[in-house]
Parts: structure tokens; C-alpha cells; sequence
């Protein structure tokens, strides 16, 4: 893998990590602006958009490297940081398609389950990820 597809994987992963981690803090934790809102802050919004518009490029980022460093490390038995890779992998695709299908659903029932599929997921994922780089450090060290 190379460096620049390394560090286009991580600027995308902060910047969905980070957009939405807020964007769930203004959807979970803030009261409405008024009893006749479901936004809770003017921020919101946007939040959710840059959320929205980041996606795609962790999408990208993670088809690149599975095809570059994952599927390569995934046919190792003896790959050194083989569970994280896997684990991310698993909480990779329900993230992604949780994300897509709240885009699409209407019944609020159905929603409130994707929407709750993918906050989890992506919780999973952000844990995940950091726990791949973190047993990389832990890897080379001697």
C-alpha cells in the first residue's frame, strides 16, 4: 500500500468519523430548537450534509485499500493485524448499506431501525479502526 492511499484512507475516516460523530451529538443528545422542530441546533443541517458529502470518498477509500492491502492481507493466515482487518471488513458493509437505505426509507419505523444499525456500525468501525492502527504500532514494535 502506498503512503498517499494510506493517508487518503485516514483523511476520509476523520472526516465521516468526525461529521458524524456531531451530527449524532445535535440528533441524540441536544434538545430541539422548539417543540415544533426536529432540528436542535442551525448547525445541524450541515453536519449531516458534510456527513453525506464525505461518505462517498470513505467508500472509495475503502474499495482502494481492500484492493491494494486487505484482500492480500485477508489471504495471509499469519497476518499480524488479521482480526481488526476482518472485524472492520464485517461492521464495513452494514455501515455502508445502513447508510444508503436511511437515505431512502420513509416509514419511520424502518427508519428508526437503519438509522440505529448504522450508528452502531459505525461505532463499531471507528472502534475498529483504531485498534487496527494501534496494533500496527504495536506490530512493529520489537
Amino acid at each position: 500500500m502506498k503512503t498517499w492511499q494510506a493517508w487518503y484512507l485516514h483523511f476520509a475516516n476523520c472526516a465521516v468519523g468526525l461529521t458524524g460523530l456531531v451530527y449524532a451529538y445535535f440528533l441524540y443528545f441536544v434538545p430541539p430548537i422548539d417543540e415544533f422542530s426536529n432540528v436542535a441546533s442551525q448547525w445541524q443541517p450541515l453536519w449531516h450534509e458534510l456527513h453525506i458529502l464525505f461518505a462517498p470518498a470513505l467508500i472509495f477509500g475503502i474499495g482502494m485499500i481492500w484492493l491494494v492491502h486487505a484482500w492480500t492481507k485477508f489471504k495471509n493466515k499469519n497476518s499480524a493485524r488479521r482480526r481488526t482487518g476482518i472485524f472492520l471488513l464485517l461492521s464495513a458493509w452494514p455501515m455502508i448499506m445502513s447508510g444508503v437505505i436511511i437515505q431512502v426509507v420513509t416509514e419511520p419505523a424502518a427508519s428508526g431501525f437503519w438509522k440505529s444499525v448504522h450508528l452502531w456500525t459505525s461505532i463499531f468501525w471507528l472502534i475498529g479502526y483504531g485498534l487496527h492502527l494501534v496494533s500496527r504500532k504495536t506490530a512493529l514494535s520489537p
